[in-house]
């Protein structure tokens, strides 16, 4: 059955319609309780339309009812422009040649607008927290050379803000051909950037964004990596969740941060890696190597908080 992309967008929104004026009281329903077993194949009834309707309209419908069946069984639907650039639309029952039910009209720019606009809210958003997050991790040029073969299992060196272009300059496979090297050398490139990505997470995060690894690790592609991958490889999507669904808790969307990125301290009461109990000032990492910020930690619990409503 073929159906065009506006009568597709009219079909979504009388299925949403559908869904707002159910009862609350009953259950909500699903596809097995309107089954169709099986679709009409004409020929089509005639036009039986009886109320008054512009000329336009009259060849819409006499167009429409022409049409193969392409929706639950033996209806039409179809659209048509309305004035203005608006989209409105009916349901025909290609059985007894009858409009069934009309659709509101909508605008296809304003439904692309408002569509834009939840989506550039949504990033900003995404942004606000990645800011907070690198409050204790570092910058664009940042990063550390890790603990391998260092004694007493410290890291090695760590750089805030080293020259312009130190990491942001290096593309991916670079960054990653340097994870051979001991954490005593300046050269190992562990954890870069903004969010202090270590290798075997860049080398993840190359796969799932289908980089070719020629790219530079440069702001923009840092906070691709951030928006597009790591705040849903949080807390295995636990993170991702709650600022982009409402789901979890402020402490599960935190634990989720803190699994992540050290520098974010686990919440009261919650267990971290080694197995002891964080009294909220614990990073989930807590070792000789790693420490919670507090600040950023309070800077993450408010965003939070503001996203639940709480």
């Amino acid at each position: 059955m073929e159906v065009k992309f506006f009568d597709a967008v009219i079909m979504g929104l009388a299925l949403c319609v559908c869904m707002l004026n159910a009862d609350a009281d009953e259950l909500v329903p699903t596809f097995q309780d309107y089954r169709v077993d099986s679709v009409f194949s004409g020929p089509n009834h005639d036009l039986a339309v009886s109320a008054q309707s512009g000329a336009l309209w009259g060849e819409y419908r006499k167009e429409a009812i022409k049409r193969k069946v392409n929706f639950a069984g033996h209806y039409i639907i179809y659209t048509g422009g309305c004035g203005g650039g608006a989209i409105c639309g009916e349901i025909l029952d290609a059985m007894t040649g009858e409009v069934i039910s009309g659709f509101p009209n909508f605008h296809p720019i304003g439904l692309i607008s408002a569509i834009a606009k939840g989506i550039g809210a949504l990033d900003k958003l995404i942004r606000r927290v990645g800011d907070i997050i690198s409050h204790g991790e570092g910058g664009y040029e940042s990063y550390n050379t890790g603990t391998k073969n260092v004694p007493g299992d410290r890291v090695g060196f760590s750089f805030i803000s080293p020259p312009v272009g130190t990491v942001t300059a290096k593309t991916i496979n670079e960054i990653l051909a340097t994870e051979t090297l001991s954490g005593l050398d300046r050269d190992r490139l562990f954890a870069t950037g903004k969010y202090q990505t270590i290798i075997a997470t860049l080398r993840v995060a190359k796969s799932v964004l289908n980089l070719s690894g020629d790219e530079f690790y440069d702001e923009e592609l840092q906070e691709r990596v951030f928006r597009e991958y790591l705040i849903d490889k949080a807390g295995d999507g636990s993170l991702g969740g709650f600022i982009k669904n409402g789901r979890g808790s402020v402490d599960s969307a935190q634990l989720a941060a803190a699994k992540e990125w050290a520098s974010i301290a686990a919440p009261a009461g919650s267990q971290i890696k080694d197995g002891r109990i964080s009294d909220g000032r614990l990073s989930y990492h807590e070792s000789q190597a790693n420490s919670a910020n507090q600040r950023s930690t309070l800077m993450l619990r408010e965003i939070l908080f503001e996203i639940s409503g709480g």
